[in-house]
């Protein structure tokens, strides 16, 4: 690998080293019951998006021309592409109705935890279900601390940018280098290559949610495909990807985290756990309104 980690300690390190290191065997029983449940509702949010999912004909046109090797499945549309598109499609469309299962403490699981593992297993060939799983799990916790770190310190994390697809990025170069067998020094790297690539903008919500809104699970998904992929072939980018004064924080919510909630209990105790599955498709701070109108319908 081109450069190597200066030293082997610190939040970003923690990360890495956990997502290399997690396996299916360690997993409780309730977050590999969760895991099972995100897998089926994210295919089903997926399949919905196809077909009912703004931004979805667009994204699958470009990727059907794009084509490439055909390595990974597109849900839904009945063809395969490149492990890289196939990612960006799956993303694209697990997000697009808004129906994608949320963080306990924030955060989107739904779209993080399948569409980039999925692809590079296939891409792989070969892959057990108990292996993918683990990868997935690395997706999820990684994306459920990310979150709950900004939830305990009481900000709001979509006051400018989306926090779906901003934290998305890390989950899916996580999940993704799991399946690829990515060493801890290797995840480390993805890390770095997902932050240079991060983003996802508040202004398509403030100017009444565009279509291109719809789709931003696919650039995460996409960047995270690419990181763990130029990560795996020697690409280093050792840097402090989440506590550095640029990093993860310091460069979208002004240095305001909860350290130690990432830390904490990492690789014992599972936040994905506590994932919330939408029974409408929308966001999830309209739900309690949805529930209330129905249940006075009912009388």
């Amino acid at each position: 690998m081109t450069g190597s980690p200066t030293t082997a300690s610190g939040t970003t390190w923690a990360l890495a080293r956990f997502a290399a290191d997690i396996r299916y065997e360690d997993l409780p029983s309730e977050a590999v019951a969760t895991l099972k449940q995100l897998f089926l509702d994210t295919v089903a949010t997926s399949l919905a998006g196809t077909t009912l999912g703004a931004g979805c004909a667009e994204v699958a046109k470009v990727v059907r021309a794009a084509a490439g090797t055909p390595e990974s499945t597109l849900i839904g549309f009945g063809l395969k592409a490149a492990a890289l598109t196939a990612a960006f499609a799956n993303g694209a469309t697990a997000h697009a109705l808004n129906y994608d299962a949320l963080g306990g403490d924030g955060g989107h699981l739904g779209v993080t935890t399948l569409p980039a593992p999925l692809a590079a297993a296939e891409r792989r060939g070969g892959v057990p279900g108990k292996a993918l799983l683990a990868a997935m799990g690395a997706a999820a916790e990684v994306t459920a601390r990310l979150a709950a770190a900004l939830s305990h310190v009481g900000i709001n994390p979509n006051r400018k940018f989306l926090e779906g697809q901003v934290l998305g990025y890390f989950g899916a170069a996580v999940g993704a280098g799991k399946v690829m067998g990515l060493s801890a020094e290797h995840m480390h790297s993805a890390l770095g290559v997902a932050l240079m690539q991060a983003g996802g903008t508040m202004q398509v919500v403030l100017e009444g949610d565009p279509p291109a809104k719809a789709i931003y699970g696919g650039f995460a998904n996409l960047g995270g495909m690419l990181a763990a992929l130029l990560s795996q072939q020697g690409l280093g980018a050792h840097i402090q990807a989440i506590e550095g004064d640029a990093g993860l924080y310091g460069l979208f919510y002004d240095g305001r985290y909860a350290q130690e909630v990432i830390e904490s209990g990492l690789g014992r105790v599972y936040l994905l756990q506590r994932a919330r599955f939408k029974p409408w498709p929308t966001s999830g701070v309209v739900h309690p309104f949805i529930e209330a109108a129905s249940l006075l319908a009912q009388r």
